[in-house]
């Protein structure tokens, strides 16, 4: 009888690695059209900084630093000496608004870090993965906001998220913050405050913000476009009820000032001047409590 024939695993390209394994699981570099490895050519593509795969987790190089750093939300003086000790050291700067933060480098005195990108909330994945680069390449990179703490309603949880859990070492720099800042000048006091981040663009979904946190003791803080503060205060009157609110404009700069009464006054008053108000608003309304004593 004729044996069959065997067919032999061939080494060249296009031949069968193991089982369960390619060439580069085997320990086998798999030659390109060029004669090059496969693994030779990643490196010469990835030559470009940042380019090359992160590596796994705990083998970060120890010089590798996210920091995390809160800017001023107007006023310059605000900021903290090691805030701008930070960005003055850093390799690489990543900013909601990069013609914000050479703004904010200029009137700090301090030259543009040699890495400055957007990190936003529209391309926040892409922008992560450019951080997580740089700290694979040992770099220390700073992330800010336009304004306040970045994260706080603002892009770089991912890259934070990331930083941590591959180890890296990951700094956050306090200071100014609109949140912290309108609480404590709304005078509602309690043992805390829910935080709403801006409010939601539809109405059916704003009466569900406020109903959600209708219980809560302490008060209640979000941002609003001035065009929408009214409807907003509106919805916010028919949900909660007639509760006190303060409303901060342009905080810590030349021009700030306040509004305070109840909220069905208060969407009187914003309706007249909708067009007028700067920036955008940081809404303070009293807790459960705070009405309950009223």
């Amino acid at each position: 009888m004729k044996k069959p024939r065997i067919k032999k695993h061939s080494s060249r390209r296009g031949g069968n690695a193991p089982e369960g394994k390619s060439p580069a699981a085997a320990g086998e570099s798999a030659p390109s059209a060029t004669g090059r490895s496969s693994s030779a050519a990643k490196k010469s593509s990835s030559s470009a900084a940042g380019e090359s795969a992160p590596p796994a987790a705990g083998e970060f190089p120890p010089s590798a630093c996210l920091t995390v750093v809160a800017t001023p939300i107007g006023n310059l003086s605000d900021f903290s000496p090691r805030g701008r000790e930070a960005l003055k050291s850093a390799d690489v700067l990543a900013a909601e608004d990069t013609r914000r933060a050479r703004r904010l480098l200029a009137g700090c005195g301090l030259a543009t870090p040699p890495v400055l990108f957007s990190y936003r909330a529209e391309n926040e994945t892409a922008a992560a993965r450019r951080v997580t680069a740089h700290l694979a390449a040992g770099r220390r990179v700073a992330l800010i906001s336009d304004a306040g703490m970045p994260l706080v309603s603002d892009p770089g949880a991912a890259a934070v998220a990331e930083a941590a859990r591959r180890g890296v070492r990951v700094e956050v720099l306090p200071g100014p913050s609109a949140v912290t800042a309108a609480v404590a000048l709304s005078g509602f006091g309690g043992k805390g405050f829910v935080f709403l981040g801006f409010l939601p663009l539809r109405a059916a979904r704003i009466r569900r913000t406020f109903a959600g946190a209708a219980e809560f003791s302490g008060p209640l803080v979000m941002f609003e476009n001035p065009r929408r503060l009214a409807r907003s205060l509106r919805l916010g009157a028919e949900v909660l009820g007639e509760r006190r609110g303060v409303i901060c404009f342009e905080m810590s700069k030349r021009f700030e000032r306040e509004w305070r009464g109840v909220l069905g006054a208060l969407a009187e008053r914003a309706e007249g001047c909708e067009g007028d108000l700067p920036g955008e608003a940081t809404l303070v309304i009293a807790g459960a409590a705070d009405s309950e004593d009223s």
